[in-house]
This record gives structure tokens, sequence and C-alpha cells, in this order.
């Protein structure tokens, strides 16, 4: 289908998928869809490469162009949170970009939530909807919440936490209930637990170890990807999997994923090093 946008003496021809992910793509609708079925299957870029016969490059920049496509899920309902943290991961960034030496720090791997770990907040609603936000560095706050929920949830009705007092002053500020379980046990009085969004985690580190280290540069892409999986798999049929991909205005630019930026403040965790572009 093309359509036809008159603007006073010039003329715009916009296709169905103008603004879509397939924007501009040499591919047919068929590849995209195999693509998608690949990525389901946790095929890495080269497979998938070799699978269709497409450039690895390509296999790259499509990959990352649907998983750039499912950042937009909100939760209602009654919602279980947490976090999960991460060392953070410089894998391939340039020798005059490091921010310190190649070699193995031992504050990298110190024990303890400092400046050297990456907070990610994940929450999955009564739906099975799911968020996994990467934030920032060191231990989760209110701040950091706010950047991960925002907007998304407005429908919420219950929040299910761990005993940190930031979902405190959150659910007061955005009026939600919450329902905190004490450091020690495993529930609430009342029986109220956060077993699923755990177990999910416990699922995300074994899906990522077979990538043998993702670049921190990267890691919400990858997190998109094993949400997309878990999603698509409880929640959708075949028909409207492809069609939640494949017909939202998503569009990115192959050079847009490359000039990411890197997403926490690496000064905050390498400046005292004053090594490389700290210097």
């Amino acid at each position: 289908m093309i359509v036809i946008l008159y603007y006073g003496k010039m003329e715009k021809t916009k296709s169905e998928t103008t603004d879509t992910i397939t924007y501009y793509s040499k591919l047919s609708a068929d590849t995209w869809f195999k693509i998608i079925d690949n990525l389901i299957d946790g095929l890495s870029i080269r497979r998938i490469a070799s699978k269709l016969k497409i450039n690895k490059t390509t296999s790259f920049h499509i990959r990352h162009k649907i998983l750039n496509a499912i950042e937009s899920i909100n939760l209602s309902g009654e919602i279980e949170a947490d976090e999960k943290y991460f060392k953070i991961n410089l894998k391939g960034t340039k020798h005059d970009k490091m921010p310190r030496t190649s070699k193995k720090r031992v504050s990298t791997s110190k024990r303890g939530l400092s400046n050297h770990k990456i907070c990610v907040v994940s929450a999955i609603d009564e739906n099975d909807n799911l968020i996994i936000k990467l934030t920032s560095l060191g231990q989760v706050t209110i701040n950091m919440l706010k950047d991960t929920f925002n907007k998304r949830v407005e429908k919420a009705s219950t929040f299910i936490t761990d005993s940190k007092s930031s979902y405190i002053k959150f659910c007061e500020e955005f009026g939600i209930n919450l329902k905190q379980i004490p450091s020690g046990r495993y529930t609430t009085k009342d029986y109220f637990n956060i077993a699923n969004i755990n177990n999910i985690h416990s699922q995300i580190e074994v899906w990522l170890q077979k990538f043998r280290g993702v670049s921190t540069k990267h890691l919400q892409k990858y997190l998109n990807w094993f949400s997309y999986i878990l999603m698509m798999k409880r929640k959708y049929e075949e028909t409207n999997l492809y069609k939640e991909v494949i017909t939202n205005n998503n569009y990115i630019k192959a050079n847009d994923i490359s000039a990411a930026e890197f997403p926490v403040d690496l000064k905050l965790a390498y400046g005292k090093y004053q090594y490389g572009i700290f210097a």
C-alpha cells in the first residue's frame, strides 16, 4: 500500500513500512520473519547470517533494530520488582577509548554494591508484561526507579518488593500500594513474594552466559532480547509476535546503533585511576 501525502505543491510518498524497522530494508518480509524466529531460538549473529545468506553486519543491525523496537512495555495491576547488578564490561572498546587498563582490577570484583556495579531494575506484572532496565551505577535510588518506570506504571495497583527504602519513597510519590518483604524473610505477612522476578533473574544469568561476555554498551539490547523471548512465548500467538515488532513505528538508522553512547558514567567508576580517556 502506498499513501501520497500533499504539502502545498510538494508531494511526499509514504508506504506502509515508513518509520517501521523495515524502512529502507531490501530484505523480504519472509526474511524478517525468519530472523525473528531465529532471535527467539537464541541464534548468534553469525549463525543467522549463515542460515539466511545475508551479510554478518546486516544481521547485527537487524538484531539491534528488532531489540530497539520492544522498549515500550507498560505494567499494570500487581507488580513484582527487584534489582540485579552486573559488572562493567568494556568488550569492543577501542584501546584509545579505554578508561582503565585491560588487566583485571581487584576493585572490579570486590564484593558489595560499589560504583563498579551496574544496577538493572526489573519488574513483571500479573499479565506477564516484563521490564528490565539498565539504570546507573551503585545501589538503587528513587531516581533510578523513576527513570525505569516513568509513566509505564500508571495502571499499577500494588508493588511487591524487598525492604529497600527507595521503593517506599517511589510508591508514596506515585500513589501506589506497597508490599515489602522484611529483610531475612521470603514473603510478607499476607504471603506476597517476589519469587517470579527472582526466578527471571536466575534465567537471565544462565541466558547471558552463552554469549561469553556482553558489552555494557549493548547490555540493554540483550536484556530486551531476553524479555522479548520470555514475553512472546508466554503471551502471544506467532502472528501477533510478528505484528508487534514489524508494524510499530520504531525506525532506527544503522549508524545510530554503533554510535550509541555508553549507558553509565564511566568517570564515576574509573575517573580516579587517571588512565586513558580520563588521564
